[in-house]
């Protein structure tokens, strides 16, 4: 039996395999996600890859008949212990004359002393997803990639994996995932194996199989069990392969953060693919971003290309607005401060119709749609997500418009002001989060940023 293991993780958390141990279970066929690509390759072969460009698709001459579609759809990735997206590749069916390559992007840092320990994987038609046999490893590019002669959904995964049981995953950067604990907060890291048979047999179910034993002790950033608390705190689980980690009572230094949480394993051989070479003692690592308190940078966007008409014929004006403030959660507890509303802007400042008729905005500054004076907010974390509800009191002011006819003759469209409160709802996922809104006549669209 070869056991494996990886010390990345990527975007969506692995999806435990079933609750009987050492028996396959079949999952959720992924749903859409992204945008698909899709390339006509023909006779002489080609290439295909996904938008994000992790996975690609390398056609032989002779492969196929004739011109065919090619999609890559990217999809929710449900595979045991799946890394990132999972792949739909079609047409599904499709028989091809010769083996085709499939190439996946990994984090793993892979070479001499590092063996390579991520596979790629594809679903049956049972539901349950299979590891492909011939994988080979590029160690400059960190690709490792497999053959085959059908489509189907496919995944990459680890064979060995720290996962938080209620976290959500966060990309820290290309290809490099792991996840975010606010100070003291406390969480189950859990080691995650798939048990299968040699490597080289393509149709091998994936499944669960970890025993405590083969842990032979936890640390953070080298620290045995975070003993001295200055990256965080570790309780082993004596009943199974697992621990809680508590983190510090302040951010580590940025070169210190984020934190490494480390299982280092006893009485495990892992046999190399590549070499034969076997491995007796290894370690699996998470990283944990200790974040503080939850503080947000709030900026809220206001972009209207028919906002006003000043009284002219199809004679639209743009209207553009902002506004932002500081948002900290602490203790339960919201404060908000640092309110800044800039000016509206109009554009263009005049413009004519068909019969001649102008109009100009009014030179004087204006607040524009935007004017945040106060908030208040609701913080909620069902299943592990992370919700903010926001309520705004807003003030709307918008612009005087003057109205010139051919004749020389002026009218005037006052300005307006009045309150608009403004409800955002929004789910926190990762250092960076959006939310759109629009309020009740469908007149305004923002987007909101928030920095986390």
């Amino acid at each position: 039996m070869v056991m494996s293991f990886s010390t990345c993780i990527d975007s969506d958390p692995p999806v435990a395999p079933g609750p009987n141990d050492n028996i396959p279970q079949p999952t959720l066929v992924g749903f859409p996600i992204d945008l698909p690509t899709t390339k006509t390759i023909g006779a002489a072969g080609g290439t295909v890859s996904s938008l994000d460009e992790r996975i690609t698709v390398t056609i032989p001459a002779g492969a196929l008949s004739g011109d065919t579609e090619i999609t890559i759809q990217p999809i929710t990735n449900f595979a045991p212990n799946g890394n990132g997206n999972g792949y739909q590749l079609s047409p599904e069916g499709i028989k091809f004359n010769k083996p085709i390559k499939i190439t996946f992007k990994h984090g793993q840092e892979v070479s001499a002393t590092m063996p390579p320990l991520t596979g790629i994987a594809f679903q049956g038609t049972d539901g349950i997803w299979y590891k492909s046999g011939k994988l080979a490893w590029d160690e400059i590019n960190k690709t490792v990639s497999t053959e085959t002669t059908h489509f189907s959904s496919w995944a990459n995964f680890d064979n060995w994996k720290l996962i938080h049981k209620n976290g959500v995953v966060a990309k820290f950067n290309e290809n490099h995932y792991g996840y975010k604990l606010n100070i003291d907060e406390s969480a189950e890291f859990e080691l995650v194996v798939l048990d299968y048979e040699e490597f080289g047999e393509e149709l091998s179910p994936l499944f669960a199989d970890a025993t405590v034993s083969i842990i032979k002790e936890w640390s953070v950033n080298g620290d045995v069990n975070g003993k001295t608390g200055v990256f965080g705190k570790i309780t082993p689980n004596k009943q199974e392969p697992s621990c809680t980690y508590k983190a510090p009572g302040e951010k580590p230094k940025d070169s210190k953060n984020p934190v490494l949480l480390t299982a280092e394993l006893q009485d495990v051989k892992y046999k190399d693919p590549r070499t034969g070479q076997v491995f007796n003692n290894l370690m699996v690592s998470i990283p944990i971003e200790i974040v503080g308190d939850f503080e947000w940078d709030f900026v809220i966007k206001y972009h209207n290309d028919k906002a006003f008409s000043g009284g002219l014929v199809n004679g639209f004006f743009t209207c553009k607005d902002s506004a932002s403030m500081k948002i900290l959660f602490k203790n339960d507890e919201f404060t908000f401060s640092n309110f800044t509303n800039s000016l509206g802007a109009i554009t263009p400042t005049t413009k004519t119709d068909l019969g001649n008729n102008k109009s100009t905005v009014q030179s004087e500054p204006f607040l524009g749609p935007l004017n945040i004076t106060a908030a208040s907010g609701i913080y909620t974390n069902p299943g592990g997500k992370k919700i903010l509800l926001l309520s705004l009191s807003n003030t709307v002011e918008t612009p005087a418009f003057f109205w010139v006819g051919v004749d020389g003759h002026k009218m005037t469209y006052p300005g307006g002001s009045g309150p608009l409160e403004l409800h955002v709802n929004f789910t926190v996922s990762d250092s960076i989060s959006t939310a759109t809104y629009h309020d009740a006549g469908n007149i305004i669209f923002s987007k909101i940023t928030l920095v986390k």
